[in-house]
């Protein structure tokens, strides 16, 4: 989810000095990653469509489980976000 852009906030936070700077990459992490969370959401919801399944609502099954896409990659900031802001 994401695109994994959140592991950046592991990465080059601790490297960044001022508060400012690590404000302006959570943000950044957060603008982009849901973005690419819902670009993703929309390519599985397409393929859920485009993809002959054997039963009936499986295609409805993967939409519903795409939608956990942008919630987990929110979760998945909230973990990252360094500690000693």
């Amino acid at each position: 989810s994401g695109a994994g852009i959140q592991h950046s906030l592991i990465r080059y936070a601790p490297f960044l000095k001022s508060k400012k700077d690590k404000t302006e990459l959570l943000n950044y992490v957060i603008k982009k990653g849901v973005q690419y969370s819902i670009i993703i959401f929309l390519f599985v919801a397409c393929l859920g469509y485009i993809i002959p399944f054997k039963l009936e609502e499986q295609n409805q099954y993967l939409i519903i489980l795409a939608l956990v896409i942008l919630p987990d990659f929110i979760f998945q900031v909230i973990l990252n976000i360094p500690k000693n802001r």
